[in-house]
């Protein structure tokens, strides 16, 4: 039968033994009965405490030593017998699980010779430990872990309870049976009462302890929660600070980075357009003959533009990244490139769907890059075309012509800073705008059929309408 099936079983016999216990008035003395006002040459108290473990047979020893109790301790159950033969006790202490005789058969044999009183000590909770208990002939029923108070009452109860001799009476016998177990049980009605008495009472005790730690759980559990919560929210603003940190690292390398290149671009680049403007102003002075003096201001008006495209690459390349990335609807932002292009009859086809993209605002800029770039070195070109299409979670948008295309040996190096026949700047600007957004730009056309450059736009950075 399982354990939880015959716990029920036990439970409901020993409901059935306690029906049949009449209930008598008893008294309950404790600490304030008889033994505690013994007079000073009244013997007191022998008692008898069986117990295996040294350490349980001392602390129950001093417990009831410290009440003025005469204890006497055996370390097993046949110890216990032979002292038993050899000295009178009043009362007997015994824990249940020992090796050799265990505490039912101790109480067995002490019972088939004696009334004495005997009380047992376990750690069992099952309600049919009480009933070998009882059918064993014990009289009182301790659970571990107890308190000193708890023993002591229970042994001055015990001890007015058995004043007198008990006489057993064959009717008095109770027959239980649980779990396939037969139990004969000759205990007085008050014996029995005792026992339930106490067991439950000892139920009453662990209830409450467990209900004491379930309150400390739940104090504990909530204190934890709260530790827990301080935690996610120092690891948020740790995890916020290193992110900010990060961003400002990066902040102040791109920085460096485009104060070091606008440097550089204005102390080189302009600078030599400097020295072609002065060099031709040289080469048309009457002295010199070398050029005329249309061809010599048509190249320094050239130098002018370049220097000015140079200062305008500083301006945007000095925005780049100082706005935070917001959604611009696509067409519209292709179509404001397309109308500050100086097209020179080149038609501009525009085949896009309603999407919005989420980039620097200076997105505008690149298309118009790269506008310029086929209008100035397409040669042959008359229309370029702009498209967009899925790629996997990416979104591809392609920028071709129909112009003479980009040789494969310089595909790598269109993007590089200072490559070029004029300021060499337009398309590196567009890669660097690009990149801000995590967007990158390449250039895949076949030589003599047409450029061909497509920017590749991350997923999160696009949408539908």
């Amino acid at each position: 039968m399982p354990r939880a099936t015959r716990s029920t079983a036990s439970t409901s016999v020993l409901l059935h033994i306690l029906s049949r216990v009449h209930l008598t008035g008893m008294r309950s003395s404790g600490l304030s009965g008889r033994w505690e006002r013994l007079a000073p040459d009244e013997t007191p108290p022998h008692l008898l405490v069986v117990e295996d473990s040294p350490t349980q047979a001392e602390y129950i020893r001093r417990i009831l030593s410290n009440e003025g109790f005469s204890v006497s301790v055996a370390s097993e159950g046949r110890a216990a017998l032979r002292q038993m033969t050899e000295q009178h006790f009043d009362l007997v202490i015994s824990d249940i699980i020992m090796p050799g005789l265990d505490g039912y058969e101790l109480c067995r044999m002490i019972r088939e010779k004696s009334t004495i009183p005997v009380i047992l000590v376990t750690q069992l909770y099952d309600p049919e430990d009480i009933l070998r208990g009882l059918a064993s002939g014990a009289d009182g029923f301790i659970i571990k872990p107890f308190d000193p108070l708890s023993l002591i009452d229970t042994v001055c109860d015990m001890l007015d309870w058995f004043e007198e001799k008990r006489v057993i009476q064959e009717g008095d016998r109770l027959i239980a049976h649980v779990g396939g177990y037969s139990y004969t049980i000759a205990a007085e009605k008050e014996t029995i009462l005792s026992i339930l008495l106490s067991t439950y009472a000892t139920a009453v005790n662990k209830n409450i302890e467990l209900q004491e730690t379930q309150d400390e759980l739940y104090a504990v559990n909530e204190q934890l929660q709260e530790y827990v919560e301080e935690l996610r929210q120092t690891n948020d603003e740790l995890q916020s600070e290193m992110l900010e940190r990060r961003r400002m690292e990066k902040a102040v390398g791109d920085a460096h980075r485009k104060l070091h290149l606008m440097t550089d671009i204005t102390r080189n680049d302009i600078r030599n357009q400097l020295s072609v403007i002065e060099g031709y102003l040289q080469l048309a002075t009457p002295e010199s003959g070398t050029v005329t003096i249309d061809e010599a201001m048509g190249k320094i008006r050239e130098s002018g533009r370049r220097i000015g495209r140079i200062i305008e690459f500083t301006r945007d390349f000095q925005n780049i990244g100082s706005v935070d990335p917001s959604w611009q609807e696509l067409r519209s932002v292709v179509d404001a490139a397309r109308m500050l292009l100086d097209r020179k009859g080149v038609d501009i086809e525009i085949d896009l769907p309603e999407i919005e993209i989420r980039s620097d605002p200076l997105l505008e800029r690149v298309f118009g890059v790269v506008f310029d770039n086929a209008v100035l070195h397409g040669e042959t070109i008359t229309k370029i075309m702009v498209s967009a299409r899925p790629d996997g979670t990416n979104l591809v948008i392609s920028i071709a012509d129909d112009g003479i295309g980009i040789p494969q040996q310089v595909k790598g190096q269109v993007f590089e800073q200072g490559y070029g026949k004029n300021t060499g700047l337009g398309l590196f600007l567009a890669s660097e705008i690009l990149a801000t957004s995590g967007f990158s730009i390449h250039e895949c056309g076949m030589p003599g059929q047409g450029a061909l450059f497509e920017i590749q736009v991350p997923e999160g950075h696009f949408r539908f309408l």
